[in-house]
């Protein structure tokens, strides 16, 4: 055989042992790949199911704060109205003793000048008369 035949032959060898070679190299990195994907992809469905049972959690939680809050709303309206009744209850009745120290200290009226004065008008509260002289 010629040396041309012979380096014919030679190259072709080693085409082929490359290509073999490249395959079996590429199957090995295959392989490798598919389990370090299936691997992550395991790992992140772990992960994955962990957050959802946690948020699923903390749903629950709050669902249940929530119905809480709805019962008490009643108690807390009825205690503000009752609370808001009890003021005005004092408020009224600060206002009657102060009406009637100020009817006290108002000097009674002679017979001359209530004749002179007009009717007092009241708008739901006692009847008083202001401080000083009006006229």
């Amino acid at each position: 055989m010629p040396l041309i035949g012979w380096i014919a032959a030679v190259a072709a060898a080693v085409l082929a042992g490359a290509a073999l070679g490249w395959w079996v190299v590429n199957r090995i990195l295959v392989r490798q790949f598919k389990k370090r994907l299936n691997k992550a992809t395991e790992l992140l469905r772990q992960q994955h199911a962990a957050t959802d049972d946690k948020l699923r959690a903390a749903h629950t939680r709050a669902t249940l704060e929530l119905e809480q809050l709805k019962a008490s709303i009643p108690r807390q309206i009825a205690a503000a109205a009752t609370d808001a009744r009890a003021k005005i209850a004092r408020l009224e009745e600060q206002l009657r003793h102060v009406q009637a120290e100020l009817d006290r200290l108002r000097p009674k009226p002679k017979a001359s000048e209530s004749a002179r004065r007009p009717p007092e008008l009241t708008d739901g509260f006692a009847a008083t008369q202001p401080f000083g002289d009006t006229a």
